[in-house]
């Protein structure tokens, strides 16, 4: 068995789910769990 398991940008810095897709199973499939409210995209003044 290999590891086939990649991550994938989907925003969980902003916010977003963490996603992951995993290819070593039996069927391709995707994980996510919920993300925590993030920082709000943009410039960061000082």
């Amino acid at each position: 068995m290999t590891n086939q398991v990649f991550s994938i940008d989907t925003g969980c810095v902003w916010g977003g789910p963490l996603t992951a897709l995993q290819l070593d199973a039996e069927w391709p499939r995707v994980i996510q769990v919920p993300g925590k409210a993030g920082a709000k995209p943009g410039l960061v003044e000082d």
